[in-house]
């Protein structure tokens, strides 16, 4: 089990670290002064060790997407999680959200719910999304229709709530978006 979490932590990666420190060009990113190092925990067996959640601490990370079927299952390790300056959020990612995305807003409703009855110490900081539609069965065929889906999927969310997405660097391939086309990951920046 041990050698799972560290192997899931070894696929971290610092957010909001690279970048310039912000200049004349608009395409400079600041560098900002939260500097996050998150971790994703796709098995929600790991909230019941407190060891895992002290390996974290130990390793800086500040932020852990935690896939879990029920969010109120997890009100005690984030309340633990809070106390320690640890965000939870909540990961949910499935590719086929992309042909059909009812499920999802079905467990973005009940997840709204969740936050507005729960303590305010065991809320979730927030949605994180992992939806890769490069994992579709049909991607290959269907390259250019499945990443202005997803496109599209993320904008409609979104424009429900606030969200945190994966955006992974080989997004690059160009959409239209407000008119133009450029690359899916610049598109995904300005939504």
């Amino acid at each position: 089990m041990r050698a799972l979490f560290f192997a899931v932590l070894l696929t971290t990666f610092l957010l909001n670290g690279c970048g310039s420190q912000g200049g004349d060009n608009e395409d400079d990113i600041p560098i900002s002064s939260y500097l996050v190092k998150g971790v994703w925990w796709w098995h929600s067996n790991l909230i019941t060790d407190d060891c895992y959640l002290y390996f974290a601490i130990d390793n800086n990370i500040n932020e852990i997407y935690l896939s879990i079927k029920y969010p109120a299952n997890a009100d005690e390790f984030i309340e633990k999680a809070y106390a320690k300056g640890v965000k939870v959020f909540w990961l949910i990612g499935d590719y086929r959200y992309v042909d059909d995305d009812r499920e999802l807003f079905d467990i973005l409703e009940w997840f709204k719910t969740y936050q507005a009855t729960a303590p305010l110490n065991r809320r979730f900081a927030g949605v994180h999304l992992d939806i890769e539609p490069n994992q579709h069965l049909d991607f290959t065929t269907r390259r250019q229709e499945l990443l202005e889906a997803y496109l599209a999927l993320i904008i409609r969310v979104s424009d429900t709530m606030p969200i945190d997405i994966d955006i992974p660097a080989s997004f690059d391939d160009l959409v239209a978006y407000k008119g133009q086309n450029m690359p899916l990951y610049k598109a995904l920046i300005s939504e």
